[in-house]
């Protein structure tokens, strides 16, 4: 958890209740501490951050996968040099790679419908 003290005098009072409760702590540049939960309760009690309230991660939600753009491609994406023998990759086809998703066989059979 993340703590910024702005306060010379509570910085210097957080290290030292960090430094005798032990544990392990970082610093940051201007007056950041990166603590654990339990140090954090510690500077609630002490009076030197504000209590916070602490939800749980939610994380990123997860999109529908949109098959009809798949249908919309309708150009030749091959490249014409992977059809020479042996199949070689110049310009920028040496430059970058597209990793595609492998499909379920759920997903396939919804494209081909």
């Amino acid at each position: 958890m993340r703590v910024r003290i702005p306060d010379n005098k509570k910085y210097a009072r957080a290290l030292d209740i960090l430094f005798q409760g032990g544990g392990l702590f970082w610093t940051r540049p201007t007056h950041v501490l990166i603590v654990t939960l339990s140090q954090f309760e510690a500077l609630v009690n002490a009076g030197i951050v504000p209590p916070k309230r602490i939800r749980a991660s939610r994380g990123k939600k997860k999109k529908p996968l949109e098959l009809d753009l798949l249908n919309r491609v309708r150009d030749d994406l091959r490249l014409p040099s992977l059809a020479q023998t042996p199949a070689t990759l110049s310009g920028h086809a040496f430059r970058f790679k597209l990793i595609l998703p492998r499909l379920s066989q759920k997903a396939r059979s919804s494209i081909h419908q």
